[in-house]
């Protein structure tokens, strides 16, 4: 019993690099199945189905493989890497991502050469753990020189619209200085923007005086101000 399927005279056609010169015939289990001779490029004969000539599933006798092996894989795909670069290439490129405007809607770009993982990988490496990746300069593209790991306190106080304070020479997020100062960031803006403080006094002053208690001004010395700021410095570091 000859199988059925169906009879074409695949003789003396190409495939790739197979040439079909007969048929050929096999039985299993009382059933004959019809195969097809073909000689390969490389001087070998093979023997291939009809379908997968047809659907190009066969396209040698295996000499394909060995002269043109498959690239390797980078063996991180679904990796804190990998989807750190695959969320930068869709926010750069799809209009359809909800945050698009703020990235590919503004320009910024990933650079040519971070367009393929491996060289993304070989740039940035594994994350540590709890960071995320960061645009050092948020108009800037994403780059080599531009991105790192960083933090969530890190990336929140490097956004766009972070407040920023400048005392004493030092510039820094109105949530950073609210940590070094020890007084909460909303009583800080309140002061500067509702009470008219100077930044100083806002900065330094942790208690008003209230004459009613005889409880005096309580003010942060510019000695505290530089050893925070030289403590904040080293835990980023």
């Amino acid at each position: 019993m000859v199988n059925k399927e169906r009879a074409r005279d695949l003789r003396g056609r190409v495939f790739a690099r197979l040439t079909v010169t007969g048929r050929y015939y096999e039985t299993d289990q009382k059933i004959t199945y019809a195969r097809w001779k073909c000689r390969c490029l490389c001087g070998n004969t093979t023997i291939a189905p009809t379908s997968a000539l047809i659907h190009g599933e066969r396209k040698s006798c295996g000499c394909l493989k060995r002269d043109y092996p498959p690239a390797k894989t980078h063996g991180k795909y679904g990796s804190t890497a990998y989807r750190a670069w695959a969320g930068m290439k869709s926010r750069c490129t799809l209009s359809s991502q909800e945050n698009y405007y703020l990235y590919g809607g503004r320009g910024i770009k990933a650079c040519s050469r971070w367009q393929t993982f491996e060289n993304f990988y070989a740039d940035m490496g594994d994350p540590p753990q709890g960071m995320t990746l960061d645009r050092i300069d948020n108009d800037g593209d994403y780059s080599p020189e531009n991105c790192r790991w960083a933090d969530v306190v890190t990336q929140a106080n490097n956004k766009r619209n972070t407040r920023r304070i400048t005392f004493s020479g030092v510039t820094l997020s109105l949530t950073q200085w609210s940590r070094i100062v020890g007084i909460h960031r909303t009583a800080i803006a309140d002061r500067l923007d509702r009470g008219g403080w100077s930044i100083e006094d806002a900065l330094m002053i942790r208690k008003r005086q209230n004459k009613k208690i005889g409880r005096p001004i309580e003010r942060i010395s510019y000695h505290q101000i530089h050893e925070a700021i030289l403590g904040h410095v080293h835990r980023a570091a």
